[in-house]
């Protein structure tokens, strides 16, 4: 590769679900999974909150967000129920309205309910991953061993100065932690809280490059400026030009 890193590394992939990327034969992830045969390849959790929710009344779009897909997905079912029995607490601004003005729906509760059906059948298609299987990575010490459980797992949950150490670090640095003394599950660990959830990086990068090289510079070589563009670390300017040579004006 141009910069000397290998494909095999790629552990994670995150696209906009379009099929050049997502197709199970030719997409960009089925060739990319060819050559990095641990690369796990995902739909952007952004993209998907925004196709799930399309057409969401701006209300129940407050509902939810990226942490409590699993709660709104239970709470439709909820609320779903709770509408056939014509009981709208849920809803607190209508429930008012409806009490205040004595009135009683009846052929607009099937509206309701089939609408939150289909929001529900909605979210069940761009949702529908079972991450229970990782929850020990989310909590290795809550007494249920994952499904390829070995010596060195066993060995980690009993060591008791990592589980103090589990209380004091973020999630990732203790993972960090467990690099040296217990590798292979550090390496499982590490495989899935790695990759970025979404493809916001990538396509950032994009609109900085529109405006950076537009078509009134549309010759610019844009590298290290679009690298300064996407950097979090602000560039100290003064040092960079105090060597420079002021150009006069002409």
């Amino acid at each position: 590769m141009k910069a000397g890193i290998s494909w095999f590394k790629c552990v994670g992939l995150r696209t906009d679900g379009a099929k050049a990327m997502s197709g199970h034969l030719s997409g960009l992830g089925a060739r990319i999974k060819k050559v990095a045969p641990e690369c796990q390849s995902t739909h952007c959790v952004i993209h998907r909150e925004a196709l799930a929710s399309k057409g969401m009344p701006a209300n129940l779009k407050a509902e939810y967000n990226s942490d409590k897909i699993s709660s709104f997905k239970k709470k439709l079912v909820l609320f779903r129920s709770q509408a056939q029995d014509k009981d709208f607490s849920a809803f607190p601004i209508l429930a008012e309205f409806l009490e205040e003005n004595d009135i009683s729906l009846k052929p607009e509760v099937t509206d309701i309910t089939s609408h939150m059906e289909a929001l529900q059948t909605s979210f069940d298609k761009y949702f529908n991953q079972d991450f229970s299987k990782y929850e020990w990575i989310r909590n290795p010490f809550s007494e249920k061993f994952p499904s390829y459980s070995n010596e060195c797992f066993i060995d980690l949950t009993s060591d008791s100065s990592m589980k103090d150490a589990f209380k004091e670090k973020s999630l990732i640095d203790f993972w960090m932690g467990t690099k040296t003394e217990y590798s292979s599950v550090f390496k499982q660990a590490i495989i899935f809280l790695l990759p970025f959830v979404t493809s916001y990086l990538c396509e950032s990068g994009f609109s900085e490059l529109l405006y950076i090289k537009n078509k009134y510079r549309n010759r610019i070589s844009v590298e290290e400026d679009l690298r300064i563009k996407l950097s979090s670390i602000d560039p100290d300017i003064e040092n960079l030009v105090k060597d420079k040579q002021q150009q006069g004006a002409h």
